[in-house]
């Protein structure tokens, strides 16, 4: 099995200023966060959109394809827009209001992810997880990437 507790070129101390909030701050964002997404009535396929424009976010760094990127969002965002006002046609503007949570679960994921990384990287999460090898590896490609792009 590849060990995956590879020595980061980072410093501890600029992983955790990047973490930002302490553990207790970001579990209660993500309680406050789900509280208004309750209250939308968010049903299952609506969770499922919101997925989808998370993880197909053109905005992400040295991605290879936002032309198809671009297409699959805009093919969700339709979607989704179709789906809210048949299923809803009393609440003309949940489907603005859904997508206006984007931009708060995207900064919430960065920040729980920086977390988990600044508490392996400080010894306290155990470095067989695979949550941890996923977050290496996404590291690890990134950088990857960032070097080959400068070169």
């Amino acid at each position: 099995m590849l060990s995956f507790c590879v020595v980061l070129q980072m410093d501890l101390s600029s992983v955790g200023s990047q973490a930002g909030l302490s553990l207790s701050g970001l579990v209660q964002r993500g309680q406050e966060l789900a509280g208004r997404l309750l209250a939308l009535q968010v049903d299952r396929r609506e969770v499922a959109c919101l997925k989808f424009l998370l993880l197909f976010n053109p905005n992400v760094k040295l991605l290879e394809n936002q032309v198809f990127v671009e297409s699959v969002q805009e093919q969700v965002n339709g979607a989704l827009l179709e789906y809210t006002v048949c299923t809803y046609p009393l609440y003309l503007d949940k489907f603005s209001q859904l997508v206006l949570h984007l931009p708060e679960l995207r900064a919430l994921s960065t920040q729980a992810e920086d977390y988990l990384c600044y508490k392996h990287l400080s010894g306290e999460v155990p470095c067989n997880n695979l949550l941890i090898e996923m977050l290496h590896a996404k590291k690890a490609f990134l950088s990857v990437k960032t070097e080959t792009s400068t070169v």
